[in-house]
């Protein structure tokens, strides 16, 4: 009875338990603070100061159960990952609200203590980078120790020795769920202790309940969810602490159509971590066949930000019908809280087992090269909306300027910068995507920096253009 009621509640209810204090991309160590402050006020939940980081951010221990089962989780090793600690909040939302799931709060908190470290990276998580301050990985660390961030992670988990234990991390958008035009909303590992897979009883744990929580998704995402590829790293911390004794879960936020800032998947995690908790407390995990974790997909990198499919390509004067793909790598400028994008051609070709986030068939178009603006522009006010809007559908993607833009990678503009010398659209892998698509000689749509722009519905998207 309680599995039934409490899964239907965790899908259809569970905007009452958001913390609504992190809403946007970035979490703000301020707001993390104020956070911490506001639960430790409430019952049952104890907070510690664990240490600084090399900026002298704190770092927080949350505590909250009484059982005799301990689990420890960690969030934000990577500072550009922070869905799962979005995800522990509303779990400790949940775990410490007073309405008619009490029942079940009850059960799990009398059967477990819970561990949560949010934010072990807060210095990365401040300027949205992986690495921490001082440029290091902290999930590569743990043989090495050198990190402040990775000592105090090392030092609490080995204290509490938990019986189970789950890192939290978010991977990019370019997984599938196996070789299928799915893509990865979430993925799971039971990290191996060593080079040939061994699955020891610590494991096994971990391979059991991850095949529980895939028959419990599966009935929400069908053909969503991946397994994470089972490759021992002998530096991170998921493959040490499994060597250690602890059952470690690895719980990678993927992505879904329309979830730019992974709302849809951090409500994934929140219902895959109290889910966790119940099949730990009730030992559900105890009498499944480990193999069923083989069962779960393999994550495979088979999507692209964008596919332009069955174009017309001309070279030396032959034409080719190719597709073309398209990735937007993402950069954060901190001083300008603003996400910027580089758009790069990542293949082109044959690409009918790839998929794209956004795709297009384009028979019968010709993509072309946008040209550069013939004129340099000496009045950087010359750059209006208006006069951008119209060079990009007469097949302009680039302009040169004066030095108006110095010492920086991209402009807020939907056009890109040409500052070097001798520089030459063209339409190769790894150069920069700007192209012109069109058919019977009238241009249709472009592609300005990675984003495809509709002349038909007056549609440019771009967000920023890059400086070349």
């Amino acid at each position: 009875m309680r599995k039934d009621y409490l899964f239907q509640f965790l899908f259809n209810e569970y905007q009452n338990y958001i913390w609504e204090k992190f809403q946007s991309r970035i979490i703000p160590h301020e707001h993390l603070k104020q956070s911490v402050y506001e639960l430790s006020q409430r019952n049952n939940i104890s907070v510690k100061e664990l240490g600084k980081s090399l900026n002298s951010k704190e770092i927080y221990l949350i505590e909250i159960g009484t059982g005799t089962t301990s689990i420890a989780l960690w969030s934000q090793m990577h500072g550009d990952e922070p869905t799962a600690t979005k995800a522990i909040f509303d779990v400790l939302n949940f775990l410490t609200a007073d309405d008619e799931y009490n029942e079940f709060r009850k059960f799990v908190l009398n059967k477990l203590k819970l561990y949560f470290i949010p934010m072990v990276n807060p210095d990365g998580a401040e300027n949205f980078q992986r690495e921490n301050a001082f440029q290091i990985d902290i999930n590569r660390d743990y043989q090495s120790t050198q990190t402040i961030e990775s000592s105090i992670l090392k030092n609490t988990v080995e204290k509490i020795k938990p019986e189970f234990a789950f890192n939290l991390h978010d991977q990019n958008n370019y997984y599938s769920a196996g070789n299928t035009n799915k893509a990865s909303a979430v993925s799971f590992l039971a990290p191996p202790e060593d080079y040939k897979n061994s699955i020891s009883d610590v494991r096994k744990k971990a391979m059991q309940v991850i095949a529980k929580l895939h028959e419990t998704l599966a009935k929400h995402i069908p053909g969503h969810i991946a397994r994470y590829k089972d490759e021992f790293e002998p530096r991170s911390f998921g493959d040490n602490f499994t060597r250690s004794g602890f059952s470690t879960i690895l719980i990678e936020s993927g992505s879904w159509q329309n979830d730019k800032n992974k709302s849809f998947v951090r409500k994934l995690n929140f219902i895959s971590l109290l889910r966790s908790f119940e099949i730990i407390a009730d030992e559900e995990y105890s009498t499944v066949d480990p193999q069923l974790y083989f069962s779960i997909p393999e994550n495979k990198e088979t999507f692209f930000d964008l596919v332009l499919r069955k174009l017309d390509l001309l070279y030396k004067g032959k034409k080719y019908t190719v597709d073309i793909a398209v990735n937007r790598e993402e950069s954060y400028d901190a001083g300008k809280n603003f996400f910027y994008y580089n758009g790069i051609i990542k293949d082109i070709g044959d690409l009918s087992v790839y998929s794209g986030h956004e795709e297009y068939d384009l028979k019968d178009h010709l993509v072309m090269p946008a040209k550069i603006y013939p004129t340099t522009i000496d009045d950087e006010k010359n750059l209006t909306s208006e006069f951008l809007g119209n060079l990009i559908f007469e097949g302009f993607g680039y302009v040169k300027t004066k030095n108006f833009f110095p010492d920086v990678d991209y402009v807020a503009l939907p056009v890109n910068i040409i500052t070097k010398k001798n520089f030459q659209p063209e339409i190769k892998r790894e150069k920069p995507a700007n192209l012109i698509i069109s058919q019977k000689n009238k241009i249709k749509y472009a592609v300005i920096n990675g984003f495809f722009c509709d002349s038909i519905r007056g549609q440019t998207p771009v967000v920023n253009g890059i400086i070349i």
